[in-house]
């Protein structure tokens, strides 16, 4: 099972208060790897994978800013990248009131 993560490292203003350390976003399991072998994972990746829920009142949003992709294999190894939201937070799902 290859597990992706991400971690929000810059902050924007909007979410000073969120306390988020890491948040799963999707895994693929690989079947019949052995020892020494390789085999490939594929992500796709879109701004509602890295949603996070607004501090201030509960909404999904795609919060504009920056983060790391983490893919973790179970073993100890990973691998990170970088990518950049730009643009506004946008509202994804509205949290009822």
């Amino acid at each position: 099972i290859v597990i992706a993560a991400y971690l929000k490292f810059k902050v924007v203003p909007s979410q000073v208060a969120s306390k988020m350390k890491k948040q799963l976003f999707d895994f693929v399991r690989l079947n019949d790897v052995l020892p020494g072998q390789t085999q490939r994972a594929t992500f796709h990746i879109t701004p509602a994978a890295l949603s996070v829920s607004d501090v201030r009142n509960g909404n999904i949003i795609s919060a504009a800013g920056s983060y790391e992709l983490s893919f973790e294999d179970g073993s100890g190894d990973s691998d990170t990248v970088q990518v950049t939201i730009t643009g506004r937070d946008t509202v994804l799902s509205v949290f009822p009131a």
